[in-house]
């Protein structure tokens, strides 16, 4: 009987957590049609919209909780990434023309000093 007393206690207490869960799930959820029927008709739709209602009410439920932040930041990493890829190679020209440019810079003033 004892078990059976603990394990309705430890439910009890985790019941608002699951509740909250259910209820930020399903509130992305309907952000996200509501959104998603907005956007249809800008853009194409994405299933991120379905992802982050789901790692919310990961979150929410006190699941998962190291995955969650791993995978943002993960994202986030890559986004950095991408974004520094596509500006260095987008901008090569120019930092090339830039190193040129510091580099004459650089010699007018060692020729100046000799």
């Amino acid at each position: 009987m004892e078990q059976i007393r603990q394990l309705t206690t430890q439910f009890w207490h985790y019941l608002p957590y699951l509740v909250g869960g259910v209820a930020v799930l399903v509130i992305g959820w309907l952000v996200a049609w509501l959104v998603a029927g907005i956007s249809r008709r800008l853009v194409a739709r994405t299933r991120v919209d379905d992802r982050l209602a789901g790692a919310m009410a990961l979150r929410q439920m006190g699941l998962a909780d190291e995955i969650i932040s791993l995978a943002f930041g993960l994202t986030f990493g890559a986004v950095a990434v991408a974004a520094a890829i596509a500006f260095g190679v987008g901008g090569r020209d120019l930092a090339g023309r830039k190193l040129q440019e510091w580099e004459e810079s650089l010699r007018k003033k060692r020729d100046i000093q000799e």
